[in-house]
């Protein structure tokens, strides 16, 4: 496969590299291997009723902290927020329902809340009992939490509704799916997810095949009845 390929043509650059550096050989003939184009892949995400379902899931999931739980998934879904996001949001970055985002290279964005999101945040703090400073999500020691036992978390929800391949980067994907299903710009989802150049966000404009059909249906039946 042309990923293999790539592997390999990596490999022996790197080799050659090595054997040019220490003077082994006195032209580095790898220049001139040339890696093959990858495929481009489609990102995996949840339709809109399997990310109702991982939601619903909470209630049929034992869990010790539901409501912390429910508050997560639902962050993830809302904001298409990084794991590495999530955890270090501060209380204090939730303000008139908008959440500040410290993003990669200390880049800051603000990403409005849903109406939802804000509900399942204000019930979590309201049985909130663990708290470091001003720490968002925490663990039962008293602690931030920390990327792997979110992952963790999630996986479980995921694993619940029959999607235990999926990741936490998937429910990025999925709110940025569900972005632009429902109009939003290339612009507006660079913004929302914090690519610094939108040839990054260009992979999100794939198009649900069975809207796509209703699009060409409804245009043809509008133009027919002119």
């Amino acid at each position: 496969s042309p990923a293999t390929v790539a592997r390999i043509v990596s490999a022996i650059r790197s080799f050659y590299d090595f054997l040019h550096q220490f003077r082994y050989i006195k032209e580095n003939v790898s220049v001139y291997l040339k890696q093959p184009k990858k495929p481009k892949r489609l990102p995996k995400f949840l339709t809109q009723d399997e990310s109702k379902d991982l939601l619903n899931s909470v209630d049929k999931v034992s869990s010790r902290f539901p409501e912390r739980d429910y508050a997560i998934l639902m962050t993830f879904l809302s904001t298409g927020i990084r794991v590495s996001e999530l955890i270090n949001i501060d209380v204090s970055d939730i303000n008139d329902g908008m959440l500040r985002v410290v993003g990669k290279g200390d880049s800051e964005r603000y990403i409005p809340l849903s109406n939802s999101c804000q509900d399942a945040i204000n019930q979590y703090l309201a049985v909130k009992k663990h708290y470091c400073g001003d720490a968002l999500f925490t663990t039962e020691r008293k602690n931030r939490m920390q990327s792997n036992p979110v992952g963790l978390i999630v996986k479980k929800y995921l694993g619940a509704i029959g999607k235990e391949g999926l990741s936490t980067h998937k429910l990025r994907h999925t709110s940025a799916s569900t972005w632009i299903e429902n109009g939003a710009d290339l612009l507006q989802v660079q913004e929302l997810l914090g690519h610094k150049s939108v040839a990054t966000t260009q992979v999100y404009t794939h198009i649900n095949k069975e809207k796509l059909k209703d699009v060409v249906h409804w245009s043809v039946i509008k133009n027919i009845h002119k």
